[in-house]
């Protein structure tokens, strides 16, 4: 490449360090005056022309070849080269996600409702049916059943309130309505750059295994699991938590029960027992039964309620800003159905973060005063005590934004 006999620049020892346009120029004039002596090598002569544009061009390369170097490391990669360093560590992207839920039709007893049969919101947010079913012939519900759906496009359009799926996109006969009882969830955008370093971050040791790191790494590579935590008990007697000697115990957010055993069985040390509140039977490689013990952590809601002091500077979705970080921050769902992991497993909830975070959500903040609560009517300043099988969470409905002064 053009530049690589000058010292210092290229692929050395310390890395790459690429030419840029002034050393590129400075370099070329130079080699210029010592072909041809003292010459004109101003922008307005036509060697001088000639050596500016060029510059121009062999800049713009060198500049290729220093993204070329940094997308072979994780730490600077980006798009397809990030993914590509995931696959050193069996991670990719999350792609994005479909919203599910529930649909109740209504209509004639014993009609048929084909898999794949198609309703919509008002706004044409399409779902589908995952399952054939038919209406009820008897009974308290006669004539009305419930269908799994799914949206037909991912993403967190697919997550509507309750009662908003009420159009049938295709005619089904027998069928006169359609509505959703409760909210559809699940519905997410593709993984960001930044989401997915953070959880390859937490996934380098997933390519060891018998280690507290691995079996985490293992699980937070479930589709659903959205945190984990594994506790270990490596003494001879039983911890204070009521774990057995010589026994480790995985705390789940999410996630479907037979991936987390047969992720538990994997990667868990042979003869080292799994304990927890659930219970699953997975089949081992030689067939025989095995039991697989691991424990769901309990959600503890967090309500939040924040007076603003703004500036002139505060942005008209101030609010909305606010509530997205915090609910980042503590993680639950936001108000597109996005859903955060938020501090994690057994973290507390620290009342000076949840400030600071607040304060950081955007620009035009002169002073927040900010309240929490776990239920909504006792209001505290103080931390949340959060123990090893309890989450904290929140989400946008639980959040009060309030401008200072309004009534």
């Amino acid at each position: 490449m053009p530049g690589t006999e000058n010292n210092g620049f290229g692929l050395t020892e310390t890395g790459f360090k690429r030419m840029r346009y002034p050393d590129l120029l400075s370099s070329m004039q130079a080699r210029a005056r010592g072909l041809f002596g003292d010459i004109n090598l101003t922008r307005f002569s036509p060697l001088g022309l000639f050596i500016h544009l060029f510059a121009w061009f062999f800049a713009v390369l060198w500049q290729l070849a220093e993204k070329v170097y940094y997308s072979a490391f994780v730490d600077t990669a980006t798009g397809i080269s990030l993914a590509r360093c995931g696959k050193y560590i069996s991670i990719s992207p999350r792609p994005a996600e479909h919203a599910t839920g529930e649909a109740l039709f209504i209509g004639e007893p014993g009609t048929s409702i084909p898999e794949g049969s198609q309703i919509s919101t008002p706004d044409d947010v399409w779902f589908e049916t995952t399952e054939p079913a038919e209406t009820a012939t008897g009974g308290e519900g006669e004539g009305t059943v419930l269908v799994p759906i799914r949206a037909v496009e991912p993403g967190p359009t697919g997550n509507v309130p309750a009662d908003t799926i009420t159009e049938l996109v295709e005619t089904i006969p027998g069928i006169d309505a359609v509505t959703n009882p409760e909210t559809t969830r699940g519905g997410r955008r593709e993984e960001t750059d930044a989401e997915f370093y953070a959880r390859y971050k937490l996934s380098v040791a997933r390519g060891g295994a018998s280690t507290g790191d691995s079996i985490r790494a293992m699980l937070l590579g479930l589709e659903g699991v959205r945190a984990a935590l594994v506790a270990i008990n490596n003494t001879m007697e039983e911890d204070v938590a009521g774990r057995p000697p010589k026994s480790f115990e995985c705390y789940l957010l999410g996630g479907d029960r037979e991936d987390i055993a047969a992720a538990i069985l994997a990667t868990g040390a042979g003869g080292i027992e799994p304990y927890g509140q659930e219970t699953e039977i997975v089949i081992d490689n030689s067939g025989r039964e095995q039991t697989i013990r691991f424990t769901y952590v309990n959600v503890k809601s967090i309500h939040i309620k924040i007076t603003v002091t703004p500036t002139s500077q505060f942005p008209l979705d101030g609010d909305e800003k606010i509530v997205t970080a915090l609910v980042q921050y503590l993680g639950g769902i936001d108000a597109d159905g996005e859903e955060y992991a938020g501090i994690g497993i057994g973290h507390d909830v620290v009342f000076n973060w949840i400030k600071k975070t607040a304060m950081g959500a955007c620009p035009g903040i002169y002073d927040v005063n900010i309240e929490i609560s776990e239920n909504g009517t006792t209001w505290i300043t103080t931390d949340i005590e959060i123990t090893w099988n309890e989450i904290a969470e929140t989400d946008y409905g639980k959040i009060q934004v309030i401008m200072a002064g309004d009534s």
